[in-house]
């Protein structure tokens, strides 16, 4: 990775967003199964539509929450499984 990045060695999860197409081809030579796509910009077109106020409070979650995480639906499971599972997820202090 020296080679690629001079001076410093970049952590996996970095990316390479908005690299140019020199680095990019040497980024190809030296890692084949690379992927790329184009970056992906989502804009709001209309106003936002009003929230309803709901009976429960909206808070970052803690600790506590991760039994609750864990049972959420399977299908969700890819989320908390990039915190390294719901109690990574819960410990995070996202939400």
């Amino acid at each position: 990775m020296r080679m690629l990045f001079p001076g410093r060695t970049p952590t996996t999860d970095q990316g390479l967003c908005g690299c140019t197409r020199r680095r990019l081809r040497r980024c190809c030579a030296a890692f084949p199964d690379l992927k790329v796509w184009p970056r992906v910009i989502l804009v709001l077109s209309t106003p936002a539509a009003a929230i309803a106020n709901v009976d429960y409070p909206v808070r970052r979650l803690v600790a506590r929450d991760a039994a609750a995480l864990a049972n959420l639906d399977p299908n969700l499971g890819w989320i908390s499984k990039t915190w390294g599972g719901p109690d990574g997820l819960a410990q995070s202090g996202f939400g």
